[in-house]
């Protein structure tokens, strides 16, 4: 796994750590079931968002299925799937926090694995207040 931060300021954003904990817990799960080898984690400050990206190695998301995964309950039949365990909740509840932190979860076309895309307002830091 790697973690890598494209900022040199801190990327802060208002909201519950819990809630945080738990979304980022559901796509880092998610990206370690289906990768192959790898999971590339960013960070970074884009205009008024703090954006976050989960990349995985695995075998992607067909283009079809961009928007259904995000729903409660769906796993893919194909290989995205072959995982044992989850009930198919973790995108859709992941998803869900970002909407309650004013943010967006998404599924961003790539020609290798499947690459989430959190964005978040971004918060003043400390000093700015």
């Amino acid at each position: 796994m790697t973690l890598t931060c494209d900022s040199t300021a801190p990327a802060h954003a208002h909201g519950n750590p819990d809630a945080y904990e738990r979304l980022l817990r559901n796509l880092i799960d998610n990206a370690a079931r289906h990768a192959t080898h790898r999971i590339q984690i960013t960070v970074r400050n884009q205009d008024a968002w703090v954006v976050l990206t989960v990349h995985d190695d695995g075998p992607g998301v067909p283009t079809e299925d961009a928007e259904r995964i995000f729903e409660r309950c769906v796993r893919l039949d194909d290989a995205r799937s072959r995982d044992h365990g989850g009930t198919g909740l973790g995108l859709a509840i992941a998803r869900d926090l970002a909407h309650r932190h004013k943010g967006t979860l998404t599924l961003t076309p790539r020609t290798l694995g499947a690459c989430f895309q959190l964005r978040l307002p971004q918060a003043p830091t400390p000093a700015e207040k």
